[in-house]
């Protein structure tokens, strides 16, 4: 399954993982922090995450949008049945 992410959703840490829970269809008990999320993206499986507009959620977020793609990309080192990419814009806008 390919899930598009849009970066721009992300404006401040509970919104982002709101954001992440309901897009990756994490479970209720989801900790809406880094630990949880790397434990719920390293256990998904055939799921195919691109995120765009990444460098906007890490000018929102500060350090914290950074950790975030490190911790998505270090679940998906981990478990090989999930795939993270992060998406260079073009110059047309993608439509998400």
């Amino acid at each position: 399954m390919k899930i598009i992410l849009d970066g721009r959703v992300c404006t401040n840490r509970t919104e982002t993982h709101l954001y992440l829970k309901e897009m990756l269809d994490f479970p209720e008990y989801y900790g809406m922090n880094l630990d949880a999320l790397y434990d719920c993206a390293s256990t998904l499986k055939d799921v195919e995450v691109h995120l765009f507009y990444w460098h906007l959620m890490v000018e929102q977020l500060g350090h914290y949008g950074q950790r975030v793609i490190e911790t998505l990309s270090e679940a998906a080192q981990e478990n090989p049945y999930f795939e993270f990419v992060l998406e260079e814009e073009t110059e047309d806008d993608v439509e998400l």
